[in-house]
């Protein structure tokens, strides 16, 4: 187009200087002829206007979106449903409904009650349930003290399959992947593994480290907890496609993130849906939260006073669509809701129940394992543990 208006602008020029030189002559009054008809105006010549050039504007062309992984960066809306809550209105006085222009009633909500909880279900297990992952809003991966990993399905509180490990050992912890594929750690023999159409494939070998806990993340990566051999040091490792590509260790001081020593590291993780990393370090009391790029954002602490008056035990993690963090506190026995970041929201209390592990589904269902104590006995028994199912809601 730049080559176009330059050729333009050229004949547009010349047509200038023929005019001025005719021009010029006249202004003369020259009597001679040949001259006359030297400066014609070459009008002919003129007359041959230039190409004219229609551009047109690039047209964006969308591809169809195959994967949904993308769905999964942009969130979801949860279905419609109801909470039934006794006595949740309140007429107002007739002078305040005129004054307000409305005869409808009104919700109100108490200041310093944040969330409401309603248990719509809760089931017994004969055995100890350890870790729990959701599958869909139906379905729920459980294993305990052995090694199976067993499938439920809550509406009916039966067995739908169960998975023995490979190695015959008790799993550290499960996760269910974007493509609802279960993985799962293996501490004793340090491999990371997935359950595909009910078959067992080693994914990772580790060697210096164990892997502890693990999450499956929004861009289809997973993160795992891990401690040494010698049980000094902890980590994050986030894999993609199985091949390691982070690993979250130290803050900008050079200092440890996490806490160390001992033989079981507890630090269950998740993602939340702004991509931070967040960790339920049971040793350190505190909830340590990175952010994509493993930088520290803050440490929560627990928030005073607590339910029951004791040191904040974090144990299970998990974090809903509004990226809020939830986590459990055993002594407490209570769940601590706090925002993404990290100002406390709302406790969740749990009565005689010990809350251990947390996970929710994806209509925001929390479901939590629980200790109950044995009457009789001052101890926590695996024929008193059970799953609760919560709605909790603004």
């Amino acid at each position: 187009m730049q080559k176009h208006l330059n050729e333009i602008n050229k004949k547009i020029m010349d047509i200038k200087d023929d005019i001025d030189l005719f021009d010029a002559c006249i202004a003369e009054h020259t009597n001679d002829i040949a001259r006359l008809i030297s400066v014609t105006p070459k009008t002919d010549q003129y007359q041959k206007l230039p190409q004219k050039l229609v551009p047109s504007l690039p047209q964006f062309i969308p591809n169809t979106i195959q994967d949904e992984t993308l769905s999964y960066q942009l969130g979801s809306i949860s279905p419609f449903s109801f909470i039934s809550e006794e006595y949740g209105y309140i007429f107002k006085p007739r002078q305040e409904m005129q004054k307000a222009g409305s005869s409808r009633l009104t919700k109100t909500k108490s200041p310093d009650v944040v969330f409401h909880q309603v248990y719509i279900d809760i089931f017994h297990l004969t055995n100890n349930p350890q870790n729990i992952s959701c599958l869909g809003d139906d379905k729920l991966w459980i294993c305990d003290e052995s090694n199976i990993i067993e499938l439920y399905v809550v509406k009916d509180h039966i067995q739908d399959r169960f998975i023995k490990t490979k190695a015959r050992t008790i799993p550290e912890d499960i996760a269910v992947l974007r493509s609802e594929d279960l993985v799962y750690t293996d501490g004793l023999y340090k491999t990371i593994n997935i359950v595909k159409n009910d078959e067992i494939q080693e994914l990772i070998r580790l060697q210096y480290w164990k892997p502890r806990y693990v999450c499956s993340t929004f861009s289809v990566d997973i993160l795992v907890t891990m401690g040494s051999d010698d049980n000094k040091q902890t980590k994050v490792v986030r894999y993609t496609d199985f091949t390691e590509n982070q690993t979250i260790q130290f803050d900008d001081e050079g200092k440890p993130l996490y806490s160390s020593g001992g033989p079981r590291r507890y630090m269950n993780i998740c993602e939340n849906r702004n991509l931070d990393v967040c960790v339920a370090d049971y040793h350190a009391k505190a909830i340590v939260v990175v952010n994509r790029a493993g930088k520290l954002r803050f440490r929560y602490i627990g928030h005073t006073p607590a339910p029951r008056n004791k040191p904040f035990c974090p144990q299970g993690i998990t974090t809903d669509s509004e990226s809020h963090i939830l986590t459990t506190d055993y002594d407490n026995r209570c769940v601590h809701i706090i925002d993404k970041d990290g100002q406390f929201l709302h406790y969740l209390i749990l009565g005689k129940n010990k809350p251990y592990r947390i996970c929710i589904d994806n209509v925001d269902n929390l479901f939590v394992i629980s200790k109950e104590k044995d009457k009789e006995r001052d101890e926590w028994y695996c024929t008193h543990s059970c799953v609760m199912k919560i709605k909790y809601m603004w």
